[in-house]
């Protein structure tokens, strides 16, 4: 062979080789751009460390929030003056404790950093907001002139109109009289009730219509969102099948709504990750959506028809 023939074999061959890269990069481009098209298109699930990987330092949360605090007197509805032992707040809502106070400074600081904290985090899950009525609502942390005890519930959510002629949310608990749980932060009543202020005028509520149990359903499903266990991010977690043995020994709106909601998602497909919908339709309605309105909404939401297990809990 001469060297001319052995020159153009050494060109033919370099050529060859770098067609043979080129179509292999090309390749592997297209399989990395595919890859990375079908992850962008799997449904993130909602984290559960978002949640429950929290510091049970209530400290770390007070000192997380202080710049939000500073704000508080910029409210276009400012809060009256009051003579109170314990007196914190944020942009948000205000926690007091009567004078004197019968409930110790560490207990106080604890609900007022897990009352902040799920309000931030339920913002979060619905991707919605409390009523700008309700805003900002009060907390009061034992019996007074605002919060007399009731017979029927370890704490509550209802509303009022203060001393300035401002209407506000307001959250009643009894930390002196009783002994909450704490074992998860934010601790559980506190996020059940932070919940019945996102669901005040979106939800229908009757007692003798049904409508507790929705407005206690949904509140138990958002508890259990913080207070599970780490198996599933879903509600149709099986330590939620409790529900259904909890309504054949009572008939209460908190443990049929819950009953409920644990069906809506095990038969279903309804989840946390429906909860932005939900209350994008909610709020779509203007307060004007009655309990037949939420079961189309809850049709409309999963695709299927759920009008027996409402009808199964009373709510229609």
């Amino acid at each position: 062979m001469s060297n001319k023939e052995k020159s153009n074999l050494i060109i033919i061959s370099i050529m060859v080789a770098v067609f043979f890269i080129v179509i292999i990069t090309i390749i592997l481009v297209s399989m990395n751009q595919r890859n990375t098209n079908l992850k962008s298109e799997i449904p993130t699930t909602l984290a559960e460390e978002k949640v429950i990987d929290v510091k049970d330092n209530p400290q770390n949360q007070i000192t997380n929030i202080q710049k939000r605090r500073e704000g508080f007197s910029l409210n276009e509805k400012p809060f009256d003056e009051g003579n109170y032992a314990y007196d914190e707040r944020t942009k948000d809502f205000r926690l007091v404790c009567i004078n004197p106070c019968p409930v110790s400074k560490s207990v106080l600081d604890q609900e007022f950093a897990a009352i902040s904290y799920a309000v931030s985090t339920v913002r979060g899950l619905t991707k919605s907001d409390i009523d700008e009525s309700l805003l900002p609502f009060e907390v009061h942390a034992s019996e007074d002139d605002v919060c007399p005890v009731s017979p029927t519930g370890i704490a509550y959510m209802t509303q009022f109109t203060d001393n300035n002629g401002y209407s506000r949310g307001l959250l009643c608990f009894f930390y002196d009289k009783i002994s909450y749980n704490r074992d998860k932060f934010p601790y559980s009543t506190s996020v059940h009730e932070v919940m019945h202020l996102f669901e005040s005028n979106k939800l229908p509520y009757s007692r003798q219509e049904g409508g507790s149990v929705l407005w206690e359903g949904l509140s138990e499903m958002m508890e259990s969102f913080f207070i599970k266990g780490n198996d599933l991010n879903s509600f149709c977690w099986k330590g939620n099948d409790w529900y259904k043995s909890a309504i054949q020994n009572s008939h209460d709106a908190h443990w049929v709504g819950g009953d409920l909601f644990y069906e809506l998602c095990k038969q279903h497909g309804f989840d946390y990750d429906d909860m932005p919908r939900l209350f994008d339709e909610l709020e779509s309605k203007k307060g004007k959506v009655d309990n037949q309105e939420f079961v189309n909404i809850m049709n409309k939401l999963v695709g299927s028809d759920t009008t027996s297990l409402f009808k199964e809990a009373g709510v229609i």
